[in-house]
């Protein structure tokens, strides 16, 4: 095995704007971030260089010349990573989220191996609409990697061959960096994401504004904005949410767009933590690290959220105003069920979520493949 591993190299391509950026990191770069530090096997990232790159990991930044503005991000990008592959021999090639990236790789360097590493629901993806471009991208690649059994099952749709070479790969953290303080947390609820209508910001405001006159000694914090790097409303939608909050605005603090190194202290000192999307979540990066956190979670129950959930948060319909009210007021007057919820969250981020124990399945499936092709095999 040892010199299977020694003769193949793991590169793992970014999509074009994703920022490897400690200030700007999305949750792709997070997680690719969080991988790569626990693998065996130092796959080597490549994404466009940054100021302030992630570290403890094998990054290679491609700096984009001053013209580029004149000229496609992604044809470049596509140009200088063909460039660093082609002088390689036989390796694995990791692409997230990016299918005609993927494709257009491939075909300009085909002695390597391809996995496709899927975030979103496959048919918002260009090059995965359709069941034929879907099932076209499975005969191509030696794997694909998708973070939830819900967006697995939207791939599937309409397929009926090479199911084999789908896996479900749940995300993780490091759950050293998630030191839990139960008896330090505040009489705070958080809300953690962007704020745009499919996360549901709105519907909580309504919910807030019911529920947290009863309870003068609770703060909430909105953490997330629009856009990365914003410190101030710029949308309609945004000013929405704050109108709407302006009855309780003295127990409301709005903290934007921060780093997510940031993010995780405001996580640690919260009690309840606010999931309440209104669309179809692929995965739900924001209940796993509010879970590991220790807080309790009241979430809504779409796209993949209930698996990440397992049976530890609680669900409701944040559509549903008076009963999402009734489910945080519930939740504040009772503080046994409140601890032993935050425990239980903690207990099952820490066995399912934990970044060793991810790391270690997605480095098997690299061994798997290293073996398979090695051989001459075609599928894993």
């Amino acid at each position: 095995m040892a010199s299977v591993m020694k003769q193949k190299s793991v590169y793992t391509v970014l999509p074009p704007r994703e920022h490897f950026d400690l200030n700007q990191a999305g949750a792709v770069a997070i997680l690719v971030h969080t991988l790569a530090r626990q693998s065996a096997l130092d796959p080597q990232i490549i994404g466009f260089a940054c100021r302030d790159e992630l570290q403890g990991v094998n990054f290679k930044g491609i700096h984009p010349p001053w013209w580029l503005r004149f000229y496609s991000r992604t044809t470049y990008y596509l140009s200088r990573i063909s460039q660093i592959l082609k002088r390689q021999d036989s390796a694995l090639i990791e692409v997230h989220n990016r299918v005609r990236l993927c494709l257009a790789i491939q075909q300009r360097c085909p002695q390597h191996q391809y996995i496709l590493y899927i975030h979103n629901v496959p048919q918002s993806i260009k090059g995965l609409k359709t069941a034929a471009e879907r099932e076209k991208v499975l005969e191509k690649m030696e794997h694909v990697i998708v973070v939830s059994e819900y967006l697995k099952q939207l791939f599937l749709q309409g397929i009926c061959r090479y199911k084999e070479k789908i896996s479900v790969l749940h995300n993780a953290l490091n759950i050293h960096d998630y030191p839990p303080r139960f008896n330090a947390k505040e009489n705070q609820l958080i809300y953690v994401g962007r704020m745009v209508k499919e996360k549901g910001a709105l519907q909580l405001a309504r919910a807030l504004c019911e529920v947290m006159p009863e309870f003068p000694d609770w703060q909430v914090h909105f953490v997330g904005a629009r856009r990365f790097g914003q410190q101030t409303a710029t949308s309609n939608y945004e000013r929405a949410v704050q109108d709407t909050l302006k009855p309780i605005q003295s127990q409301v603090h709005y903290h934007f767009a921060l780093p997510h190194a940031q993010v995780i202290p405001l996580l640690l000192q919260s009690k309840i933590a606010l999931v309440p999307s209104v669309w179809q979540e692929p995965f739900g990066m924001t209940a796993m690290e509010a879970m590991a956190a220790g807080c309790a979670v009241i979430s809504s129950a779409t796209g993949g959220l209930p698996e990440v959930l397992g049976e530890q948060g609680i669900r409701v319909d944040p559509h549903d105003k008076t009963a999402f009210a009734g489910s945080i007021r519930d939740l504040i007057n009772d503080d046994r069920r409140l601890c032993k919820i935050q425990q239980c969250s903690r207990a099952h981020a820490l066995e399912y979520f934990n970044a060793e124990r991810q790391s270690a399945r997605l480095d098997k499936l690299r061994q798997t493949i290293f073996q398979l092709t090695s051989a001459g095999k075609q599928d894993v």
